[in-house]
């Protein structure tokens, strides 16, 4: 009897500890969910406004839609996961034992599936996520050949890895969640599953490197002019700096991430695993769209905003922002506010209206 007793106690707990764990990561990923639905409000809306018949604005329109449309699919399967196993493990009681429901409700082909569907579809996510990320590097560097080729590259390379892996995990029939005894097949997809998000990680890194650059070639030709003060004041700083910080952010949530590729047995550490799993699955859809609106509302707030600069010894093509001539001639305009005294110089051209346009 109290043997009976011991192990009802101890089904008890685990059912507890794993409610606990699942709720606590639905509730974070629900307050970043809430943010997102906001933000995605924002950016569709301001997405219409600037135009979306544009192929930039269409492209950005489709990726926007398509990221929410994944994120609420993990949100929801995790719910519905969530309930799932309640349902099992404390509702219905007529299918077995206490030990027994809580297997059904570790073990339900169901909610396995839901689960493989979970990393299929986050795969999804980050291939579109990193796809805006490259062309946003690639417009800010003035559609530079070798920059748009060398970070193509090596998004082909999660690209490949990541269908490779979506692909595997199909045609062998989700095995690896289903099968108790990993296949070697299912160790095939592990691996391509373990080797994309990294990558994602490395274009990553590789996109906020290259935004800093940007920063910092800018302000080391202006402390050569005399011209600090001005560049801590430029949006289209501001604008840059945010763009590498939530790079970091991202990045650093994404390495946490890779965490749940290892064993990790201690309780608090697979706690803590699984609550930065779920909002990673949100950050991910969530981190390009918040940019967007972001740069989006600085430009309201400064829609002919200048910072340039020219000097006889200084060159910064790599950070011209502004589009090439292609030949055709400016019309006449007034000139547009700086964030300049009269007498400084002028010459390469930094504009909200650019950033605002292609980012």
């Amino acid at each position: 009897m109290a043997t009976s007793q011991q192990d009802s106690d101890s089904a008890l707990q685990r059912i507890g500890s794993g409610i606990i764990k699942d709720v606590a990561s639905i509730v974070a990923a629900s307050v970043l969910y809430g943010i997102y639905l906001i933000l995605i409000c924002f950016s569709v809306k301001g997405i219409l406004q600037k135009g979306w018949k544009g192929r930039a604005s269409l492209f950005q329109l489709l990726a926007t839609v398509a990221l929410f449309v994944i994120a609420s699919f993990l949100w929801a399967e995790n719910f519905g996961v969530l309930v799932k196993r309640i349902q099992f493990a404390l509702i219905d009681t007529t299918l077995g034992t206490i030990d027994q429901r809580l297997d059904l409700a570790n073990l339900d082909p169901v909610t396995r599936r839901l689960r493989a569907m979970n990393d299929v579809m986050f795969v999804f996510e980050y291939i579109i996520g990193d796809l805006l990320i490259v062309w946003r590097v690639w417009i800010l560097y003035s559609r530079a050949t070798i920059i748009g080729l060398s970070l193509f590259i090596l998004w082909l390379a999660v690209f490949v890895t990541g269908m490779g892996f979506v692909i595997c995990d199909i045609k062998t029939n989700f095995a690896r969640f289903l099968d108790q005894v990993l296949t070697p097949h299912s160790g095939t997809c592990i691996n391509l599953g373990s080797s994309s998000w990294p990558l994602s990680l490395v274009l990553n890194l590789v996109a906020t490197v290259m935004l800093g650059r940007i920063i910092w070639m800018r302000r080391s030709a202006f402390r050569r002019i005399g011209g600090r003060h001005i560049v801590r004041t430029s949006r289209v700083d501001r604008v840059l700096s945010i763009l590498v910080a939530a790079s970091t952010v991202y990045m650093i949530l994404g390495m946490l991430r890779l965490a749940i590729f290892g064993q990790a047995t201690e309780p608090r550490v697979a706690f803590f695993i699984e609550v930065v799993e779920y909002m990673t699955e949100i950050i991910v859809a969530m981190y390009p769209t918040a940019v967007f609106v972001f740069v989006l509302n600085e430009g309201q707030l400064s829609s002919h905003e200048v910072a340039s600069f020219n000097a006889s010894n200084i060159r910064l093509p790599s950070t011209a922002f502004t589009r090439p001539n292609r030949g055709l001639a400016e019309r006449p305009g007034p000139t547009p506010s700086t964030d300049f005294k009269p007498d400084q110089p002028k010459g390469i051209m930094v504009t909200m209206d650019e950033v605002v346009a292609d980012v």
